[in-house]
């Protein structure tokens, strides 16, 4: 059940998938990586939490250094065996003008799975440029 803030709850036809694909976003700008760090401790405790099992990336030795004054969004795909892709795109900042507030017991997105069909459903139903 999917409740929208001031809304009556709304029956999501939404099946939850075993997904154990997951993702990194990470931007790059004035020639480093930024929360490279932080973005590691996830992975990290993806790993542990997840898979049981330590690291199979570390995101220091498999990310590249673009040109310096370029600012792009590197998404690092992984899965319990490691790395499975690197995707570069252009860097926009979205301009969020409305935020829906949701409340869904069905998912658990405490890991940042590759499969946002659930995101994708709420975009193209709700009008709000960003969930919480």
């Amino acid at each position: 059940m999917v409740k929208i803030l001031n809304s009556e709850p709304i029956e999501v036809n939404y099946r939850v998938k075993e997904c154990f694909t997951l993702f990194e976003t990470i931007r790059f700008s004035d020639g480093i990586f930024h929360n490279l760090d932080y973005h590691q401790e996830r992975v990290n405790e993806t790993y542990k939490l997840l898979f049981n099992s330590q690291p199979k990336i570390s995101l220091k030795n498999i990310l590249k250094y673009g040109k310096s004054g370029s600012t792009f969004r590197v998404k690092v795909i992984y899965d319990i065996n490691g790395l499975i892709d690197i995707l570069e795109y252009p860097y926009r900042k979205k301009e969020i003008k409305s935020i829906m507030l949701v409340e869904n017991n069905l998912l658990n997105y405490s890991f940042k799975f590759l499969n946002r069909e659930f995101f994708d459903y709420l975009y193209d139903n709700f009008n709000a440029d960003e969930s919480l």
